[in-house]
């Protein structure tokens, strides 16, 4: 036989190869010859799959997926919108002629001259907002779907309510405007106020949504992958 590292010819019942000094497989015992080479990997009873032990995770509920998808991605997007529009204007507000915008930010801090309890309420909604977008980003992070399914739809519908209850004041404001108006009409007086939203209650609007969106998307995305894989 011949050494398997440096090709030199030697006995079959040598144990060591003469040039190089390297073991040449023969046990002892044995009636030499080139040692067999080791099993290959083992098979389905099919022969048809190598053999794998089974992985264990959880993609789609936690850190068992593989990678991250388009609606993880799309779903930091949502967070960040939320997360922006609380230092956006939020609300404008005119009346003879004069007006100007707010955030959040900047109604909370007019609002705490006149009613600090009204004042709290906003504080209350500005803390859910911020700690909905980066907490829920953050569990996006570690691919927690379905905490983001859950926390994003529960987020979508406070901003709902919050938006209703602000819509309703809107309106009996504006309902004051008109009565207004028309008391003093006979005497050429317009009080002419107005009051709309502006670009952060709209990228509020939609950043919740995208949020509750993108999150069910990454949720049903890691399961199809869980299942062809």
């Amino acid at each position: 036989m011949f050494c398997k590292y440096c090709g030199t010819s030697m006995p079959d019942s040598v144990k060591f190869c003469p040039s190089c000094g390297k073991p040449s497989g023969v046990q002892a015992g044995s009636p030499g010859g080139t040692p067999k080479k080791p099993g290959g990997p083992m098979v389905h009873p099919s022969g048809v799959k190598p053999y794998a032990p089974a992985q264990t995770g959880t993609a789609g509920l936690g850190m068992g997926g593989k990678s991250y998808n388009i609606g993880n991605y799309i779903f930091w997007a949502g967070c960040v919108m939320t997360l922006v529009s609380v230092f956006l204007p939020y609300l404008s507000a005119s009346a003879l002629g004069i007006g100007g915008s707010m955030s959040l930010m900047d109604s909370m801090k007019l609002v705490k001259q006149f009613s600090p309890e009204s004042a709290g309420y906003i504080m209350i909604f500005i803390i859910i907002c911020v700690v909905a977008a980066i907490g829920l980003a953050a569990a996006n992070i570690f691919r927690l779907n379905m905490v983001s399914v859950a926390g994003s739809a529960f987020f979508m519908v406070f901003v709902l309510c919050v938006n209703k209850a602000v819509s309703e004041n809107l309106s009996q404001v504006s309902s004051y405007t008109s009565a207004a108006n028309h008391l003093l009409s006979a005497f050429d007086v317009n009080v002419d106020v107005g009051v709309k939203y502006e670009i952060g209650h709209t990228l509020l609007l939609l950043g919740s949504t995208v949020m509750l969106i993108s999150s069910i998307a990454a949720f049903i995305i890691c399961i199809v992958r869980k299942r062809t894989a």
